[in-house]
């Protein structure tokens, strides 16, 4: 007889199917193939600026992409977007996705001929829009939005969370609803407490501290905790009756949604906890990607007998509490600040590098903070990062959106880290990994490299300052089409391919254990 919140559940999925119905509809007519040259233009380049709203309606919004035939125009229209939100930064294609308030005109206004140091028409910037209203998208298909998630998941998780222990502990429950649907971070953490009641003897609560609304940040600590590891240099084979030393464990963080609208990095990390977890178990798996094969399942138990893999769903807690409960796309913390403005840019207040004034203006969603670690998430994170306890030899910090696996630096193209070599082969083959999986191509490089750079990163604090030599960034699906607004139907894809990455760097972390470069030193 089905649960009265299966009915509740039921009628989700079918409110489901028809807002995925609308939103392939509400995809189909942008004309993504129109790149219009964007003109000089006058100064009053501000009105396009997407200030706070009160309602958070987003009507009117758009994601444009802008791209420039120069390295100089480029750089000149980075400098001019830096108080906009931007969404998305290809520096091989010299491209940035942009939200702004208005039509292509305001995009123009937004970066102008002079800010691409454009003086022939053919070297003007080229726009190209991705979603033309975004408040209109978030109305028209509720699985984009918090409210029908809610729904959804509190029904999924409920059913999940009342089947017997045996059906919730076998390999088909990775396609279970709970893996349909955005959670609020109550269902989260309830879905997080039934992996450790599940599998005992492989995953753990962990409180990591509070946030600045007095919210716990909860992690999931998961390994084999019956097995240690026999150090390879130790004081004899047994033989002798010398008994080898145990080898403490290396740590592996994984942690996500330092932006609280990247909705996907949570649903990643959590799908990427039950594949591990799932492994664990006696039978063979069925044929879906991670678990599809003996191999896989071998390779999963041995790097769960080698590390820990501490994994935090939600860094930034209050900020993505708020995302479901006011607006869809907010960025920052909920620290409140002088002036009425409201959070810091997680990412960007990391205490390495570190500046001061980067982002002056409080109300943008870049700001970086008064001073560095003034953020409670980030204090409580860098703090279970350094404790000696936790052995943390590896942090892959999950992101959205732009498909890229990358490493340190962010604060400048100048540095190199000494290990940038074998980052570069770590990361090369966690997108070879994940190619093999979905087909999917992940760029690959450096953070400054590739991506937007900036000072105040979490992978150059834990590389330079933590020095955890096995630091990077994974910027989840898509290109663009969807941007932060992944449907929830994309959820099970990204998870399986991003678990195969994440294994990649696991087993690379595994075998090349060692520590910095000896003939280089860090930036420090």
């Amino acid at each position: 007889m089905l649960l009265p919140t299966a009915l509740v559940l039921l009628l989700a999925n079918s409110l489901l199917a028809q807002a995925q119905a609308t939103q392939q509809f509400a995809f189909s007519a942008p004309d993504h193939s129109s790149q219009t040259p964007i003109p000089a233009s006058g100064d009053d380049r501000h009105s396009a600026l997407t200030s706070p709203s009160s309602s958070h309606s987003h009507r009117g919004e758009q994601l444009v992409r802008i791209t420039w035939p120069t390295e100089d125009g480029f750089e000149a229209g980075l400098k001019a977007l830096e108080d906009e939100d931007v969404w998305r930064v290809a520096k091989k294609s010299r491209s940035v996705d942009v939200r702004i308030v208005g039509d292509q005109a305001a995009a123009a206004v937004l970066v102008g001929g002079g800010a691409a140091g454009a003086t022939r028409e053919e070297d003007e910037p080229l726009l190209k829009t991705l979603i033309p209203d975004l408040g209109e998208l978030l109305d028209a298909t509720p699985s984009l939005d918090g409210s029908l998630n809610s729904l959804h998941s509190l029904a999924a998780v409920r059913n999940f969370t009342a089947l017997p222990t045996a059906d919730r502990r076998s390999h088909s429950a990775l396609d279970d609803p709970i893996h349909g649907s955005y959670h609020n971070y109550d269902e989260l953490v309830t879905i997080m407490r039934s992996f450790a009641d599940d599998f005992e003897g492989f995953a753990r609560m962990v409180e990591l501290g509070k946030t600045e609304e007095g919210r716990t940040l909860w992690g999931l600590k998961i390994s084999n905790f019956t097995e240690s590891v026999e150090e390879e240099d130790g004081s004899g084979d047994g033989l002798d009756g010398q008994v080898k030393e145990k080898e403490k464990k290396k740590g592996v963080v994984i942690a996500a949604t330092q932006h609280a609208r990247e909705w996907i990095s949570a649903s990643t990390s959590l799908y990427f906890a039950h594949t591990l977890l799932l492994a664990t178990l006696p039978k063979p798996a069925p044929p879906f990607p991670p678990l599809k094969n003996k191999s896989t399942r071998k390779n999963i138990i041995f790097v769960l007998k080698h590390l820990e893999f501490t994994i935090v769903p939600v860094v930034n807690v209050d900020g993505y509490v708020y995302s479901f409960e006011h607006d869809r796309l907010w960025r920052k913390n909920r620290m409140p600040l002088p002036g009425g403005c409201v959070g810091v840019d997680l990412n960007r207040n990391w205490g390495y590098r570190w500046e001061k004034g980067a982002r002056p203006n409080p109300c943008t969603d870049s700001f970086p903070g008064e001073k560095a670690f003034q953020a409670l998430e980030l204090q409580a994170l860098s703090s279970y990062l350094l404790d000696p306890a936790n052995t943390v030899s590896s942090f892959v910090d999950l992101h959205s959106f732009g498909q890229m696996i990358m490493f340190p630096y962010s604060y400048s193209c100048k540095k190199s880290s000494p290990d940038a070599e074998d980052q570069f082969e770590a990361v090369v083959g966690a997108s070879k990994a994940l190619r093999a999986v979905h087909g999917r191509s992940f760029e690959t490089g450096s953070v400054c490299e590739i991506s937007l750079s900036g000072p105040g990163d979490v992978i150059d604090w834990a590389y330079s300052t933590a020095k955890i030599t096995w630091s990077f960034t994974i910027e989840l699906r898509d290109l663009g089409v969807y941007g932060f607004l992944l449907p929830p139907s994309q959820i099970q894809p990204s998870g399986e391919e991003a678990s195969a990455a994440l294994l990649s760097l696991a087993n690379f972390v595994v075998n090349r254990k060692k520590g910095p470069k000896k003939f280089g030193l860090r930036d420090d």
